[in-house]
């Protein structure tokens, strides 16, 4: 083929070496393989949650240079123009930096010249050291605002829910159940907290407040509770 294109793929892979050989084995000769990714460059400007980028679907992350070197191991060179590696994706409810990155066979390359990459960890520690700051200034005003009622009802059971409940012990005390609109996960339940459906804060009437806990839906539940004319207030975390 004369190109290879993965968008969204290489953060998920397994074995990246294996990954990069197959690629390699569907180009003709000149071929071009052309990678899209997150980059760990953009973590510490664009802030979000732990979970959204270190969970069971992202297992690798790159800088422009870690997969620069990926490639260089495999006999491929960047083609792209570097300057340009770096496009910010955005979305409605969110933006992320990404790595757009071509590359060509380079058979000369016997003995590649690796540059190490030293930015990813720096990055990385910062990052951690800003969203933990930040998280706690959220959570420190959740708990303030959960401690005025003796219950609450939480919306969502995806990763930054169990980061939460996980992190703050004292909010098990509070909850009476947890919504989602995922029908799958309807009727489980989460540390002995039955999970519902929408549904029932119309069923029961209660006036009990509705925290959202959702990295990036808060915005359609927000329009879901005024479609279905919920009465509930509603916090958004």
């Amino acid at each position: 083929y004369d190109a290879v294109i993965c968008t969204a793929v290489i953060e998920h892979i397994y074995d990246l070496n294996s990954f990069v050989e197959q690629c390699k084995k569907y180009l003709r000769k000149g071929g071009l393989v052309f990678i899209d990714a997150p980059a760990v460059e953009g973590f510490e400007r664009y802030i979000r949650e732990i979970p959204n980028y270190f969970n069971h679907e992202h297992i690798n992350y790159f800088s422009q240079q870690s997969l620069d070197n990926l490639f260089l191991k495999h006999g491929l060179r960047r083609f792209s123009p570097y300057n340009e590696g770096l496009v910010t994706v955005q979305q409605a409810n969110w933006q992320e930096e990404e790595i757009f990155a071509i590359y060509k066979d380079d058979v000369s390359s016997v003995n590649p010249a690796f540059i190490k990459d030293d930015l990813s960890e720096r990055s990385i520690k910062k990052y951690l050291k800003l969203v933990h700051t930040k998280m706690e200034i959220r959570k420190s005003k959740l708990m303030s605002f959960i401690n005025q009622y003796d219950k609450v009802i939480l919306w969502g059971t995806g990763s930054l829910a169990m980061q939460i409940i996980e992190a703050n012990e004292l909010l098990l005390n509070k909850i009476k159940y947890f919504v989602d609109n995922n029908k799958i996960k309807q009727n489980m339940t989460i540390r002995g907290f039955h999970i519902c459906s929408p549904e029932r804060l119309l069923k029961e009437n209660e006036c009990i407040p509705v925290v959202i806990l959702s990295m990036l839906n808060a915005q359609d539940i927000i329009l879901q509770i005024k479609k279905m004319q919920i009465k509930n207030s509603y916090y958004v975390f």
